[in-house]
């Protein structure tokens, strides 16, 4: 960052710091202007009495005091006394108008005596006493309770600690000069820590979540339980009623903003790195050392140990952390750091201005301040976060357009690779479909050819014979066309064709067709080659039945079976003839008919039944993802 740009950030800083302060001092301390002859009640007498009783206290058992006073309890060794007021003021003077009692500040509860009359009190007074010790508090009187002169107040003090008991100055006069200045110093002291309280509970939910879903960046960890710490810590300038025992609320206070500064501290580590693992442990084992002293089960101890001792020994912590953030700065130029630096500085001055009013070197009734660092810091850390989200999102882009144009270009490679792949295929089916055709056409039409060329050559061939074995050529070669038409793609139609193509065979064999067809399910693949096949099988089954069978009846049926476990779909063969299988020796057609059934995965069985004919069962597995039986 440029030197204007780091001096006009500081300048803001100090401005910021100096606004705060005064216009905090400002609200709490009423001007003269403001009090328009409101009555300021700075002396009376102090009381050393444990009585509940207005009327057992008198002032001439008293001694003098002045306002604000934190010396008579602990002198007294008390947590109750009594102050007695006499009010030199004749009530007549005041406007005919609403009176009122106007207290900036006590510590920790009052209860309020006007001529013996109770006026009221800001909560419980016995153990365990409200904690009062932010509130400004405003008690209307009761005109009928004054005198017209020499009229007197007594005030029950009552605190958890004789350290943190003490009562400042107060005023008497109209509710309409005293309610707008109690109203602005309730802004101060209460309204605005409730604000910032709330912020960092719900900073810390979100960092919480945050870590959760990204457990490996763990000082959103530090940070959440650093800002959940310092919300209690603030929690104690607003939080009246009692929620557990007063030792152990007032323990935890210091202790709970203490680890918060540690915890901010590892926080920092985690997200600047370069860090000295030496000196942070060493500061960690300190600080839980430093925190043993709070078990001590004492009010008084308490208080002392955390205010004398425990926070200056936080303030050394802060102290370290503004080090560390200045010389990660000097070397690594983040603007980031230099505004954490920022509101480092604001939490040290904030902290020691609160720490020196606690203990008495400041007016007891001054503001705390220390909430004020905490919205800077609230909106630095927010916008380091929602920085890193939104880089985190701007390199998540990035990544996808270059991957999007690396998966086009992939694309397109692979489409490329792909029509090539595709033609290459396309080559290899044509090629081998070429090669069966042929080697058809020189199995089938080639040897009928040759067997009718030897006919003719044959002077003991007849006429007949050879125009037989033409007829027997032109069928193969119907055949195979027949195979190769794109209607042929299941089995049904290749049967339909083969019928149209045997009907005048079985006319003139005289052999009578009984054709029980059932619709099957689709075959997988049953493409040319596998309808080829079919047609070679049932064509030699058929020309078997017509020269060796003796049969009249010839009969084609189709169907489903259970065969093996598994469905097939079954063409059987049925003639009536002699039930007798021919010769193998004497000609190839049965080894055919099995080494075309075994090309085409199908299950091919041949039954004789003497006197009764043969069967001849070709199935198709359905699922040609199991085995074939």
């Amino acid at each position: 960052m440029p030197v204007r740009i780091l001096c006009f950030w500081s300048l803001c800083l100090c401005i910021y710091i100096f606004l705060v302060t005064l216009l905090s001092y400002r609200f709490v301390y009423p001007s003269i202007a403001e009090l328009n002859g409101s009555y300021a009640i700075t002396s009376g007498k102090f009381v050393p009495s444990s009585a509940w009783n207005s009327e057992e206290i008198f002032a001439e058992n008293g001694r003098q005091v002045s306002l604000p006073d934190d010396n008579s309890i602990i002198a007294n060794r008390l947590r109750r006394g009594w102050y007695v007021f006499s009010l030199d003021v004749s009530v007549e003077k005041i406007k005919e108008t609403q009176l009122c009692l106007y207290f900036p500040k006590v510590s920790q509860n009052i209860e309020v005596f006007v001529n013996n009359h109770w006026i009221g009190n800001a909560g419980r007074m016995k153990p365990s006493v409200y904690r009062n010790r932010n509130y400004p508090l405003l008690f209307f009187l009761d005109k009928k309770s004054l005198f017209k002169v020499d009229n007197e107040i007594k005030i029950h003090l009552a605190g958890q600690a004789e350290l943190g008991t003490y009562l400042g100055r107060f005023y008497l006069g109209t509710e309409e000069n005293l309610l707008p200045i109690y109203e602005k110093n309730k802004v101060v002291r209460v309204n605005l820590i409730f604000f910032t309280t709330t912020a960092l509970l719900s900073f810390s939910f979100f960092l919480g979540i945050l870590w959760a879903l990204r457990k490996k960046e763990t000082y959103y960890l530090w940070f959440s339980l650093a800002a959940f710490l310092w919300a209690i810590h603030d929690a104690n300038n607003f939080w009246r009623i009692p929620v557990v025992p007063d030792l152990i609320w007032e323990a935890f206070v210091p202790l709970s903003f203490g680890w918060s500064i540690v915890f901010m501290m590892l926080f920092l580590h985690g997200i600047e790195g370069g860090f000295n693992k030496k000196i942070a442990h060493f500061i960690l084992s300190a600080m839980i050392l430093l925190s043993v002293p709070f078990l001590y089960p004492d009010m008084g101890w308490v208080w002392f140990y955390g205010y004398q001792i425990w926070f200056y020994c936080v303030a050394l912590v802060g102290a370290y952390n503004l080090f560390f953030l200045f010389s990660i700065y000097r070397i690594k130029r983040k603007e980031r750091t230099f505004f954490m630096f920022l509101t480092g500085i604001s939490i040290l001055f904030f902290g020691i201005h609160d720490l020196l009013v606690v203990t008495r070197f400041f007016d007891p009734a001054s503001p705390f301040l220390l909430h004020f660092s905490a919205l800077l810091v609230l909106i630095v850390i927010s916008k380091i976060v929602l920085s890193q989200f939104v880089d985190g999102m701007n390199v998540m882009e990035n990544y996808n357009t270059a991957l999007e144009s690396d998966i086009r270009q992939k694309k397109a490679v692979m489409e490329k690779h792909y029509l090539q792949i595709q033609d290459l295929q396309r080559k290899r089916i044509l090629f081998q479909e070429r090669e069966r055709i042929m080697r058809d056409m020189h199995d089938g039409i080639g040897g009928n050819l040759v067997s009718i060329i030897a006919s003719i050559e044959s002077p003991h061939v007849g006429k007949n014979e050879i125009k037989t074995d033409i007829h027997a050529a032109l069928q193969d070669l119907r055949i195979m066309i027949d195979s190769l038409d794109n209607s042929a793609s299941d089995l049904l139609t290749v049967l339909g064709m083969l019928r149209m193509r045997l009907a005048e065979q079985l006319r003139y064999a005289e052999l009578k067709l009984e054709w029980c067809i059932e619709d099957l399910p689709d075959i997988e693949h049953f493409g040319p080659e596998k309808a080829l096949h079919t047609m070679r099988i049932v064509q030699e089954a058929v020309s078997n039945v017509i020269k060796h069978s003796g049969a009249k009846t010839l009969k084609l049926s189709t169907y489903v079976a259970q065969m093996a476990g598994e469905k097939h779909a079954v063409v059987e063969i049925r003639d009536n003839g002699y039930g007798v299988i021919p010769d193998v020796s004497r000609g190839r057609g049965l080894s055919n008919m099995r080494y075309r059934a075994e090309k085409i995965k199908a299950y091919l069985r041949i039954d004789p039944v003497p006197q009764q004919g043969v069967v001849i069962t070709l199935a198709f597995p359905i699922n040609t993802d199991r085995k074939n039986p």
